[in-house]
């Protein structure tokens, strides 16, 4: 399973309630990223998807509902127990801190990941964003 997490400098998911993924380009890059396998998303996740061609299974709880193979798209849903079953995380870094309510509590090199790729684009919200790809050891 690959996990997919949008997260300021300071590991910020979400920021008064606010999502950190309505980039466009980022979404794009999930849809490539998912490639035809099923993208598990919250319902909150579900309008960003909306009219692109990706096969996005709307779920209520997605570590239940994952299965090898799927791609797991995490807005709101803290990502600690998805470390321990991910084969892959892919992290979009926008490179700036905001002020921050839900916040990522791991390290991937602590759920035993290694940094596999790291590159930085242009999104549309932001001139740099940068995705990181870890991967189990």
């Amino acid at each position: 399973m690959t996990v997919i997490l949008c997260v300021d400098s300071g590991r910020g998911m979400t920021f008064f309630g606010r999502r950190q993924s309505t980039d466009s380009a980022v979404t794009e890059r999930i849809v490539r990223f998912a490639d035809g396998a099923r993208l598990l998303i919250g319902v909150d996740s579900a309008p960003l998807f909306k009219g692109r061609k990706v096969n996005a299974v709307v779920s209520d709880d997605l570590l239940s509902d994952a299965m090898p193979g799927d791609v797991c798209f995490l807005e709101r849903d803290d990502p600690a127990p998805y470390a321990a079953v991910a084969d892959r995380l892919v992290i979009y870094r926008w490179n700036r801190n905001y002020p921050r309510d839900r916040k990522v509590g791991f390290f991937p090199y602590d759920e035993g990941m290694k940094l596999s790729r790291i590159s930085d684009f242009s999104g549309n919200s932001h001139l740099r964003i940068t995705e990181e790809i870890w991967e189990k050891r």
